[in-house]
């Protein structure tokens, strides 16, 4: 009885929403060449933990926190304090186009190791 009440619980502890991943979990970063009506180029660095989207974009002296979600099949949807846009997540790279301001960007970029 004893043995069968060990393995039920390592079982439950394996297969627990708390112990895993979602497929795009890690640390990422990214970058926007300059742009029409952009004033430079951009970057993004961010992490993925639990499919929730927390880092930053900076453009050259401007730095906004972004946020956001990716779903396992790697839509996603990412905020920050300029609006959101949608985004698209494979494998280990991510791309997402967004306008502020007349400024349109094209963020490409993949996970980090």
């Amino acid at each position: 009885m004893r043995n069968l009440c060990v393995t039920f619980i390592l079982a439950l502890s394996l297969t627990s929403p708390a112990w895993a991943a979602e497929p795009f979990d890690g640390k990422w970063s990214g970058d926007s060449p300059p742009a029409a009506g952009c004033s430079s180029g951009a970057r993004v660095i961010f992490e993925v933990r639990n499919g929730e989207i927390a880092g930053s974009a900076t453009s050259g002296t401007l730095t906004v926190p972004i946020g956001g979600h990716v779903a396992p099949d790697g839509t996603a949807s990412i905020t920050s304090s300029i609006g959101g846009f949608p985004a698209k997540f494979s494998g280990n790279s991510f791309e997402w186009n967004y306008t502020f301001r007349g400024c349109d960007r094209h963020y490409k970029g993949s996970r980090s190791s």
